[in-house]
């Protein structure tokens, strides 16, 4: 069965993106990559190599022009990485600190891409109401001659006090959009995408609006419509229940419907896959 699975994935990934008259289109992959690599941060160096190969040997079947990663470890590993994959290039990756001890933690953020980038960096959230932990990565990419910008991000954790959790969540969120703002003009197109680390349907999270604040600011939840048991991004595992954590929103892109990438080896998250087509 799961050779079938891979089967089914790989001749579904080797169809040509559809095309469009409205704009080029583009495939953005977004992935929590579990402590790339190693899987934990005091992983051995056996382990290390181990989760590189899993990981190594399913990016280049995703066919994505951009990827927005999440728990990697740093620099190195993500350029190793990009070298799968012709014509990529490293545009970012963060080196947040930890909010205990102050030193570069295991778990940044990175953006890469086959385009061209007339900008890119990360930023550490500010202190804001709440001091939530990481921040953003950022990338002005120009596609067709026009710009896309592209936003990673991972939000706060739900280990610890939930309210606390969720307000880490909400002020991240609120800067973001602060950012945007000031980045990408009217009309023109942005992605964010990452681990947002809250569901629309846990209860836990009732009173959590991460997720509606960015659509009140206008973004397309790309999942729009997909049924809880077709978009569920990181499998129950006994103490948590199923969840889709993990999205793409999108800004004057249309509204495409993204997609799971399930049974992928390589993290607890699967991949979540969107077409957009770049206006011209």
């Amino acid at each position: 069965m799961q050779t079938l699975r891979w089967l089914a994935l790989g001749l579904f990934l080797l169809l040509p993106l559809a095309s469009s008259q409205g704009g080029e289109v583009v495939r953005v992959v977004t992935w929590n990559l579990e402590w790339f690599p190693g899987k934990k941060p005091n992983a051995t160096q056996e382990q290390r190599d181990q989760h590189f190969l899993e990981v190594a040997s399913v990016v280049p079947q995703f066919r994505a022009d951009i990827l927005i990663l999440q728990e990697v470890r740093d620099l190195d590993s993500v350029e190793k990485l990009a070298k799968l994959l012709p014509g990529f290039e490293v545009h970012v990756v963060s080196s947040f600190k930890d909010q205990v001890g102050g030193v570069v933690g295991l778990q940044q953020i990175a953006i890469l891409s086959r385009f061209k980038a007339e900008g890119a960096w990360a930023e550490s959230w500010k202190r804001g109401w709440v001091n939530a932990p990481r921040g953003y990565a950022y990338a002005k990419l120009m596609v067709s001659g026009k710009p896309l910008h592209v936003y990673g991000i991972h939000l706060k954790s739900n280990l610890g006090d939930a309210i606390a959790n969720t307000s880490k969540r909400e002020d991240a969120v609120e800067q973001l959009l602060d950012h945007i703002k000031t980045q990408a003009k009217e009309g023109e197109a942005v992605v964010v995408g990452g681990d947002f680390n809250v569901s629309k349907e846990q209860s836990a999270h009732a009173g959590d609006t991460t997720l509606s604040k960015m659509e009140l600011a206008g973004f397309f939840w790309s999942f729009e419509g997909v049924p809880l048991q077709d978009r569920i991004t990181i499998p129950g595992n006994g103490r948590y229940p199923d969840a889709c954590f993990d999205h793409l929103y999108l800004r004057d892109l249309g509204r495409p419907v993204a997609w799971v990438l399930k049974d992928i080896p390589g993290s607890d998250h699967f991949p979540v896959v969107v077409d957009v087509a770049v206006p011209w």
